[in-house]
């Protein structure tokens, strides 16, 4: 009976992968979307990664020591995809997951906000042009 408690506990218990992220100016990036994937690419869950108050560093809860695919995904930023090997409490090998800022929506902004300065321009013009008839 005490057997099989314990079988029971340490099922339940929850194991965390600490990963840091970061963008491509070493600056943390505060909880982004993480899907995990287990060693077969089964899906397994996602959700937002807990900041852990150490700048960039994410936990993330497992049930077993393994292989992990996660894939991190945060609005203004690339989704990227990286491999983490989880042996044990203290060995995890992973690389740093360095996000790179999404171009293509600092572009819309930027033209965006031409027009909008162009359309602001060409109003102060036509109001001057008609008070001074």
């Amino acid at each position: 009976m005490c057997c099989c408690s314990l079988i029971m506990a340490k099922d339940a218990v929850k194991r965390k992968i600490m990963i840091r992220v970061m963008d491509e100016e070493n600056n943390p990036i505060e909880q982004p979307h993480v899907a995990v994937y287990d060693s077969l690419h089964n899906f397994l869950f996602e959700g937002e990664a807990e900041t852990t108050g150490y700048g960039s560093v994410q936990r993330i809860w497992v049930e077993d020591y393994g292989r992990y695919f996660l894939i991190f995904s945060k609005e203004g930023y690339e989704t990227i995809s990286t491999e983490v090997e989880f042996r044990d409490r203290i060995v995890n090998s992973s690389s740093d997951v360095v996000m790179k800022r999404n171009i293509d929506r600092s572009l819309h902004v930027w033209w965006y906000t031409c027009v909008g300065i162009f359309v602001l321009l060409s109003g102060v013009w036509l109001v001057r042009k008609k008070r001074s008839k």
